[in-house]
């Protein structure tokens, strides 16, 4: 966006999915507006940066994201996925944002996790500006999967498809949240949210980040569902062979989320990777199973 200001209206184009699990209501999740930026905060410390999928946003990752604000600033930029101009509506335009938004926040140096879509923004950010980034997790990755992901948008007019395509997503299909399938049903009616959706889709299968990946040099932890669909785990392996410094973890009978299909099993990792990569002990202070 170009305009000086944000407004509550635009924030809700901005980020059609926005529905935020009353847990992190009651643990005191803010959000926040400056300028042209809008994001979700919680927690001191380090700042950890959580960019979503392209459907997605916190729901996708509650407990991850609250249990982590005990020991961190986690942040989630209202990315602008259905606002940019339509020539930097891709992954490349939406790392260029997160430079602005981590330069308006003054952090210089951030962790960033991303998922899906909001991975591979995270490699575009990481590959290009590898002096601001700590460290880096990726879960389900896109940037490297050949899966057509704009297939669902078919029939589109139908919730009922829209429903069955968001369970498709999951090992277990009861994880999809119907409230949260309602607002991508809402969100795919609107024409130019749909051609924005469309534009990313297609950058994500088209335009591969086999390049990109070899130039990351922060420490890197790839989080992979076993039966990931999207993003299947041939994509995961050739993640970890071009990334120099990374380590790859698989979760058994987990699909395309696995923040939000197996928090704990993924806060044990991702804090564990977190105490190497940043030199904390704050491992030591938790208790996982």
């Amino acid at each position: 966006m170009t305009a000086a200001t944000i407004s509550r209206i635009s924030l809700n184009q901005r980020a059609p999915i926005r529905a935020i699990p009353p847990s992190l209501i009651e643990q005191g999740i803010q959000t926040r507006l400056r300028r042209n930026h809008a994001w979700l905060e919680m927690g001191e410390g380090e700042p950890i940066i959580y960019l979503h999928g392209l459907m997605g946003g916190v729901f996708n990752c509650p407990q991850v994201f609250g249990q982590l604000s005990a020991h961190f600033r986690m942040i989630m930029p209202f990315q602008p996925m259905y606002d940019l101009p339509k020539e930097q509506t891709n992954c490349a335009g939406l790392a260029a944002y997160l430079l602005s938004f981590i330069n308006e926040l003054r952090l210089p140096q951030v962790t960033i996790i991303g998922h899906s879509t909001g991975g591979c923004v995270a490699t575009h950010f990481a590959a290009t500006n590898p002096e601001r980034v700590k460290a880096l997790i990726l879960t389900g990755s896109a940037g490297l999967s050949n899966t057509p992901l704009n297939t669902g948008f078919i029939q589109r007019k139908n919730p009922e498809y829209i429903y069955e395509g968001m369970q498709a997503i999951y090992a277990d299909p009861s994880v999809a949240d119907p409230k949260a399938a309602q607002e991508v049903y809402e969100a795919s009616q609107n024409s130019d949210t749909l051609g924005h959706i469309l534009r990313l889709t297609r950058d994500v299968t088209i335009n591969k980040t086999y390049h990109l990946l070899p130039k990351i040099a922060a420490p890197t932890l790839l989080l992979w569902g076993d039966t990931d669909m999207i993003t299947p785990t041939s994509c995961a392996h050739d993640f970890h062979n071009l990334i120099p410094n990374s380590e790859l973890h698989f979760l058994d009978k987990c699909g395309h989320a696995p923040l939000q299909e197996f928090p704990e099993q993924s806060l044990f990792i991702i804090e564990n990777f977190l105490g190497k990569a940043l030199k904390t002990n704050f491992v030591e202070e938790t208790a996982f199973i």
